[in-house]
């Protein structure tokens, strides 16, 4: 016998009409007596929470009266008539609080009070309901010791995120010993201290991301971290941690990020890395005391986006095979090293790269004309402070998203590319002290968006090209000591946001511009050794912040500095200086 389809659907659609009508009775608003008991049991409890509330500026708990379903309340997610999640992130509540009141939400499994003002003591974690999974804390105002068997008391949680906070004490030994679920922990920016080295970290295979960062962590690393096999990202960077980098790090196959930037590291850089090379994506580990070569083992990273290995005393060649597979590269920092050999080709294999930072190195040999349009994407190119020689070659004009290009402390000759002015994104052209030699190309005024022109101490010669004043965003020009001759353009005062001018030791001649007076954000003006006539205008002197400089430089009448809210704290603060080792200025100005 066929079923007629009619009834059959109407069979099954009943217990539907049934099973939505008792949802949309919880779910509704109405007057407590609609509800179940539990329901209100946690609509109490909700209530005990909001009497702490102190401050909330947004009216967000208005809604929050007993009369009312909770599960309609602002913040308040419910299943079955359960309250499941309370999510109040970023509502500026303010109080002294604790989670006593919550104790008795059974169904509670989401939990998120970040980006807000409460004070809230860490003994408090304890009275959260025993099936959290996920617990958002992050700049809550939470403050105290970091409880010893937190995850014992709470097993069943995912995800916990305390950072921002004002944790303090040393890590518990436990921390990670009864974790089998958690596979986020985030215990960033606190005042955390003690050694990782003593703690009993295993049964952490769930475990994803790890981040201490920005605390006060001593002492080494622990092996047993590569106990969590399936970590993705750890991140340990601003702490106290001293030692070496343990090979056992080699034994992460799922590690995408590598921060332990900002420490005390000592000894070489593991080889055995390269044997995460198959997930890696970010690795920093700048500003350490890392000493050796780069590992030729780094590759085989061929997911790598992000290498940094800045501020550390890294010595030896830079291997050019190193980046021949890293297509994916977007940011290379190796500033601040010892690293010599000759200046990589193997660049322009690197497609995607927008950052690269070679500064206060020892790299020699020519800047490769290869390097464009291969790393198509650069945007920042920084080789200050090197042993690079030869010419600035005209190929750079083929990088079109080039922002920065920072040739400074060279040996670079010859003269400036006008193809440089087809750099239509170009904010900076830096290259003082080198031997660059010719006229300053007039062609540079096609680059609407420069900002700071630092030529200083080379061998420029002709006459200022007035071109350069289609460049309106001009904020820094520096050409002193060159041989630069002519008058000093009129226009000067058509540049409204120019705050340092350094013309001195040229052979400009003629009278000081009275335009120069237009000028209002002007900082700093240095016209000395020159055959100028005439004065700066009086109406700089008068603009507010203005003072005289003293000491050697007093009573001389081209010099000027205006010092508005002492925004100007002297040369070693000024931009032509950024990214330089300050012995290495001293031994530029000898």
């Amino acid at each position: 016998m066929v079923t007629n389809p009619s009834h059959f659907l109407f069979s099954l659609c009943l217990p539907l009409f049934f099973i939505a009508s008792s949802l949309a009775a919880e779910q509704g608003g109405g007057s407590s007596s609609r509800f179940s008991p539990s329901t209100k049991t946690d609509a109490e409890a909700l209530l005990l929470f909001k009497k702490t509330v102190a401050n909330d500026p947004a009216n967000v708990l208005s809604q929050w009266q007993l009369e009312k379903n909770p599960c309609t309340w602002y913040g308040v997610t419910c299943s079955l008539g359960r309250v499941t999640q309370l999510d109040l992130a970023g509502s500026n509540l303010a109080g002294y609080v604790s989670f006593s009141s919550l104790s008795s939400l059974d169904f509670l499994t989401l939990l998120n009070l970040s980006s807000n003002s409460f004070t809230l003591n860490s003994t408090s974690l304890f009275q959260l309901p025993h099936g959290l999974i996920h617990l958002e804390l992050s700049s809550s105002g939470l403050s105290g010791v970091l409880p010893e068997n937190l995850f014992t008391k709470y097993p069943n949680l995912v995800f916990a995120n305390l950072s921002f906070n004002n944790l303090t004490s040393f890590l518990p030994e436990n921390l990670l010993s009864y974790s089998d679920k958690l596979e986020v922990l985030d215990l960033s920016s606190n005042n955390l201290t003690g050694s990782m080295a003593t703690m009993r970290i295993q049964n952490c295979n769930s475990l994803q991301y790890l981040d201490m960062s920005q605390n006060h962590i001593i002492d080494s690393l622990p092996n047993s971290l590569s106990n969590c096999t399936n970590l993705r990202s750890l991140n340990l960077s601003y702490n106290l941690i001293t030692g070496n980098i343990p090979q056992s790090f080699g034994d992460f196959k799922s590690l995408q990020i590598l921060d332990l930037s900002h420490n005390y590291l000592t000894g070489w850089i593991p080889s055995e890395l390269g044997n995460s090379c198959d997930s890696l994506l970010e690795l920093k580990l700048s500003s350490n005391n890392l000493t050796g070569t780069i590992p030729v083992s780094f590759s085989s990273c061929s997911w790598l986006k992000v290498l940094d290995l800045s501020n550390n005393n890294l010595t030896g060649p830079f291997s050019d095979s190193i980046l021949q597979s890293l297509g994916l590269l977007e940011s290379l920092i190796l500033a601040n090293n010892k690293i010599f050999g000759s200046f990589p080709t193997s660049l322009a294999s690197c497609k995607k790269l927008r950052f690269l930072d070679f500064s206060s190195n020892q790299f020699s040999g020519i800047i490769s004309p290869r390097i464009c349009p291969g790393a198509e994407s650069l945007e920042e190119l920084r080789l200050a402070d090197n042993l690079i020689t030869g010419q600035i070659p005209a190929e750079l004009s083929l990088c079109s998203r080039l922002k920065t290009i920072d040739f400074s402390l060279n040996y670079l000759n010859g003269s400036i590319p006008a193809e440089i002015g087809k750099l239509e994104n170009l904010e900076q052209l830096i290259a003082w002290y080198n031997g660059l030699e010719g006229n300053i190309p007039s062609d540079l005024g096609k680059c609407k968006n420069l900002k700071d022109l630092i030529l200083n101490n080379n061998h420029l010669s002709g006459e200022i090209p007035v071109e350069l004043f289609n460049c309106g965003n001009l904020e820094w020009i520096s050409l002193n000591s060159n041989g630069l001759s002519g008058k000093i353009p009129l226009e000067f005062g058509l540049l409204s946001r120019l705050a340092v001018l350094q013309l001195a030791n040229n052979s400009l001649s003629g009278q000081i511009p009275g335009q120069l007076e237009n000028c209002s954000s002007l900082v700093w003006l240095d016209l000395n050794s020159n055959r100028l006539t005439g004065e700066i205008p009086a109406r700089l002197g008068r603009q507010l912040g203005a003072r005289a400089l003293g000491g050697i430089l007093s009573g001389n009448t081209l010099v000027f500095v205006r010092n508005v809210e002492n925004s100007c704290k002297g040369v070693g603060g000024l931009l032509e200086f950024a990214g330089i080792r300050p012995e290495r200025l001293l031994q530029a100005w000898a």
